[in-house]
């Protein structure tokens, strides 16, 4: 007897849990972020012979984030949109992206011997970004692919917390000549470890 079937889970969503639990159990020697936001949405589509769009709050967005350089960072999560705030129509998918700080480090700047303890944050850390997303839609059971930018800026609540604003724009290409576009608003909390 396969657990898969009883968790009703794919092989690319525990790939993906697999990896971002990896990298979060191997960050803790290097400077990584998590965040957790949440905020609104404007979905349009068009094909062949229709087209149309939705706009509502109901954006949901995780991720995980591993700087490489200072001012530079990776970024992998996972969006769900749904029609209604808690419930209704959903489309979910994976989102991979990197980010650059133009102005400040992406992290804050860390110190630790055995009897001190320094941190050192900017208060406001303006970011741009690039990203490939994929995304399933519930309704017509049809998957999308694309890429998109972003601007954001983190602003510092504690050594350890950070105010984050994200607004997105991403564009996608569908089967038979079906394309989307999903422009997001997001503000949430992330975490520095």
């Amino acid at each position: 007897m396969s657990l898969l079937p009883k968790l009703n889970l794919s092989a690319k969503r525990l790939s993906f849990i697999a990896i971002v639990l990896i990298s979060a159990w191997s960050a803790r020697t290097h400077a990584a972020e998590f965040h957790v936001v949440t905020g609104g949405f404007l979905l349009s589509a068009t094909s062949n012979t229709t087209s149309g769009s939705l706009a509502n709050l109901g954006a949901f967005h995780a991720a995980y984030e591993h700087r490489i350089v200072p001012g530079l960072e990776l970024s992998a999560g996972y969006t769900i949109l749904v029609s209604g705030f808690i419930s209704g129509d959903l489309a979910f998918g994976l989102d991979l992206g990197i980010n650059y700080y133009p102005f400040s480090d992406s992290e804050p700047y860390r110190f630790n011997d055995s009897s001190h303890n320094f941190v050192s944050s900017d208060l406001w850390r303006p970011y741009i970004g690039a990203y490939f997303a994929q995304r399933q839609f519930q309704v017509v059971q049809s998957g999308y692919a694309g890429a998109g930018v972003a601007v954001g800026v983190e602003r510092a609540l504690a050594d350890d917390y950070s105010l984050k604003v994200i607004v997105r724009h991403l564009f996608f290409a569908g089967s038979s000549s079906t394309s989307a576009a999903e422009t997001t608003v997001l503000a949430g909390i992330t975490f520095s470890f």
